[in-house]
């Protein structure tokens, strides 16, 4: 992807979400949420952070009635309430901690659910911030089992006043291992082609 995109940020969002950046620096700036590793094939330094999502979602759906609204917030099918940054819904963190709702959240269950994606979808966008070049997110790819729901697209643009690019191609790891395998023996794949292209994705 960052052969594809120069300094781009890799959004991939499957059972967790992994959000990496090469960044072109020796400065190693640790945090407690981002882990830095060398950079893989060029100088600088990875910044890497994680994020949970099919914990936070799977607790939100023991309600099934949460859950129907959730799958339909998803899929596009329906529009989420205005709750998007309400912050009536916690994630739960690293370590084990559960994820709550807050004592004043509506009991309405599509209001639920869309605070439960808004949520994510903040933590999210908190992840990119913070592994960018000085806290300011250059270009995104989106990648992962969730770019094929509409509606969290959806979502993920209205939390970051962007709409970003999707990498088709589902299995990004797979094929970047074989792209470094190619460029150990001299080969030069293209990493568009090798990635199935992007998706160019147009704000609504």
């Amino acid at each position: 992807v960052h052969r594809m995109v120069p300094h781009a940020i890799l959004d991939s969002m499957g059972t967790a979400e992994v959000v990496v950046a090469t960044i072109p620096t020796s400065i190693r700036e640790r945090s407690v949420d981002v882990d830095l590793a060398p950079a893989i094939g060029s100088k600088g330094v990875t910044r890497l952070r994680v994020e949970e999502l099919a914990r936070n979602v799977s607790w939100a759906a023991q309600d099934p009635n949460i859950a129907a609204q959730i799958r339909a917030l998803l899929s596009g099918s329906s529009r989420p309430e205005p709750v998007l940054d309400s912050g009536y819904f916690t994630p739960g963190r690293k370590g084990g901690g559960q994820p709550s709702y807050s004592p004043n959240a509506p009991h309405s269950p599509r209001a639920r659910a869309s605070a439960v994606l808004g949520a994510l979808a903040h933590a999210g966008q908190r992840a990119i911030d913070s592994v960018s070049h000085n806290g300011v997110a250059s270009d995104v790819r989106l990648a992962g089992g969730w770019i094929r729901s509409p509606g969290w697209l959806d979502i993920k643009a209205s939390v970051s006043g962007n709409r970003a690019a999707a990498i088709l191609e589902p299995e990004v790891t797979a094929v970047s291992a074989a792209m470094l395998a190619a460029r150990a023996r001299g080969w030069d794949p293209d990493p568009v082609s090798a990635l199935s292209g992007l998706s160019a994705l147009v704000m609504r």
